[in-house]
């Protein structure tokens, strides 16, 4: 499967500590998480083990502890590059900021959201 990556132009892990709780805390997070779906977790695990996926995990989980909460809390949107691609990826998370922001009850609520956006593209920039 061609991937959306070249994963030879990757940093290997810095930190192999880091690297192996990465790696269980994801385990945990596909069981447990409600941002991706039973399927999409099930593929996902599945992947794990693929030479690029590992690469990617590796220079996620063993460099960047910011990167690596942000993949435990949307490893969707990794799957979905993997799979569709950064640019279609970024593209579908960005754009809800071409418009006006969505009504929110209060400026807090538009912070989290707007939080959440940046942690998304965070993975794929």
């Amino acid at each position: 499967m061609q991937t959306a990556w070249d994963s030879s132009k990757l940093p290997r892990p810095f930190d192999e500590d880091r690297l192996r709780r990465g790696y269980e805390r994801l385990h945990e997070a596909l069981s447990s998480s409600e941002t991706i779906t039973p399927q999409d977790a099930e593929t996902l695990a599945g992947l794990l083990d693929h030479d690029d996926m590992a690469a990617m995990l590796g220079c996620l989980f063993g460099n960047s502890p910011y990167l690596t909460r942000s993949v435990l809390k949307e490893p969707a949107v990794l799957l979905d590059a993997y799979l569709e691609g950064f640019d279609t990826c970024l593209d579908q998370i960005l754009s809800p900021l071409a418009g006006p922001p969505p009504e929110r009850a209060s400026t807090a609520e538009t912070m989290t959201w707007l939080r959440d956006v940046k942690r998304r593209a965070a993975l794929l920039i």
